[in-house]
């Protein structure tokens, strides 16, 4: 970490500890440039309001490494963002094979847990009985071992239970896993939400701003086994929700 995230202050996407749903809206697009052995390197853009800021914490270098994995495996690889197409450096049945295949992914599997909470899609009779008041749901989560109750709902058209996340102990496991992490200077602040009309007219005119135009720092980060990031090479880049809650677990 930087001695500029010692700062004063809290930005919003350097959330303290929650037992809320994750962030809905993109907050930054990330791309994996090159990875040598077990460094990888990339850039991530702001754009979003509400990221102030480049998460200078190893539990957004760990949710960077996680979220492709997951994405591949998902073949969650998206078009039409504003700021340009998501893209894996394979084709989707390969990033699949390959994070299927990733020699770490009961312990992938494992962190996605501390961090989101255990999912658990319901079947139709499941998710029928819940419907019948919040002492069915609870006893839904206790068949699952899943007590407290984080979260009831849907997704993609299924139905789940979702406990709590552990985000001291996912703090805890990004900071074994990953030895050293580096975020370079912010380039290109501020951003144009920022700019008055007369401002944003003069820069963009009527083409609007595109990625180039958009705040962004470069990263390194590096893990203590190569394996960690044998999902990862150069040409990736994707929108993403992630967050990072540095310094909130530091002792």
């Amino acid at each position: 970490m930087s001695a500029s995230a010692l700062v004063s202050g809290v930005s919003k996407n350097r959330r303290p500890p929650t037992d809320m749903i994750g962030a809905v809206s993109d907050l930054y697009r990330i791309s994996i440039d090159g990875k040598t052995g077990s460094t990888v390197r990339g850039r991530v853009h702001i754009i979003h309001p509400d990221a102030e800021e480049v998460p200078e914490g190893e539990d957004f270098a760990l949710r960077m490494i996680l979220e492709v994995w997951d994405r591949a495996r998902k073949g969650h690889f998206f078009v039409g963002n504003a700021y340009g197409d998501d893209h894996m450096h394979l084709d989707l049945a390969q990033a699949q094979a390959l994070a299927e295949g990733a020699e770490f992914r009961e312990e992938f599997e494992r962190l996605q847990v501390l961090d989101e909470g255990l999912h658990v899609v319901l079947t139709e009779e499941e998710n029928a009985a819940a419907g019948l008041g919040d002492d069915a749901v609870v006893a839904l989560g206790e068949k699952y071992g899943i007590a407290p109750l984080r979260a009831w709902g849907s997704q993609e058209g299924r139905h789940y239970i979702q406990g709590r996340r552990d985000g001291r102990a996912f703090y805890s496991e990004a900071c074994r896993i990953v030895t050293d992490y580096e975020v370079g200077e912010m380039c290109g602040w501020p951003p144009h939400w920022e700019l008055s009309e007369e401002e944003y007219k003069r820069r963009f005119g009527r083409r609007g701003p595109k990625l180039a135009d958009l705040p962004y720092a470069e990263f390194t980060f590096t893990v203590k086994d190569a394996r960690y990031v044998e999902h990862l090479e150069g040409g990736i880049h994707f929108a993403s929700a992630i967050f990072g809650e540095w310094p909130w677990f530091e002792d």
